[in-house]
């Protein structure tokens, strides 16, 4: 017995060091797990988008067979480009701000953080996806990801 108290006695504070290294290991993989989580979308997916509408509005191109006409041409419309774009949950305002910025559709990361500051939206962006129109201005982007439903 006498032994046994001796082995606590000198290796005891080893022993706690042990647990409480084990015990903050176990915490720190706990809540980091979310972060390196496979389940989570983090694939920001780019696609061109043509709005139904505008193909409905589209201008009736006659057959060439029914009045040969030399006048009848296709006309060019442009449809506007958008980027469906998803930012995943949890993405603080610099991620949002590089996922954007990697999809060119902005310039300047530090722009649009100066922005979101200045309209005061931080609190408002959300995750999620997002269409956004290729040409949007860096406010009418913010605006689009901090629109609630």
């Amino acid at each position: 017995m006498e032994k046994l108290r001796n082995i606590l006695h000198d290796f005891g504070d080893i022993f706690i060091a042990l647990i409480i290294a084990l015990l903050m290991f176990s915490v720190v993989s706990w809540n980091l797990g979310d972060w390196f989580d496979d389940n989570t979308t983090t694939n920001v997916i780019i696609h061109d988008d043509t709005n139904i509408e505008n193909i409905n509005n589209l201008p009736k191109i006659e057959d060439p067979h029914e009045n040969p006409s030399p006048d009848t041409n296709e006309q060019d419309i442009a449809v506007p480009e958008t980027k469906e774009v998803i930012i995943p949950s949890g993405t603080p305002s610099s991620g949002i701000a590089d996922i954007l910025k990697d999809n060119n559709l902005i310039k300047d990361t530090e722009i649009f953080l100066k922005t979101v500051d200045d309209l005061d939206l931080a609190s408002k962006l959300r995750s999620g996806t997002f269409e956004v129109p290729s040409e949007a201005t860096v406010e009418e982007v913010i605006k689009i990801i901090a629109k609630s439903n």
